[in-house]
C-alpha cells in the first residue's frame, strides 16, 4: 500500500514530490517497459539518482 505524500501532479503522467528541508525533488513519471521512473535531484539540480523498475512481472529489480 503506497504511503500518504504530498505530491504535484506535472504533464504526461509525471508526478513531483518536493522536501523543502533538503530542497530537493523527487520525479517520477511511467517508462516505456511499463515500469516506472525516479529521479531525484539535489539543491543545487544535480541529479542525485536514476531508479528504473522493468514493468515485467517477476523481473528482478
Amino acid at each position: 500500500m503506497p504511503a500518504p505524500r504530498d505530491s504535484e501532479q506535472l504533464a504526461e503522467l509525471c508526478e513531483r514530490i518536493r522536501d523543502e528541508a533538503h530542497q530537493a525533488d523527487l520525479v517520477t513519471f511511467p517508462a516505456e517497459s511499463g515500469g516506472v521512473v525516479w529521479l531525484g535531484r539535489t539543491r543545487t539540480g544535480e541529479v542525485a539518482s536514476i531508479v528504473v523498475t522493468s514493468g515485467m512481472p517477476g523481473a528482478k529489480a
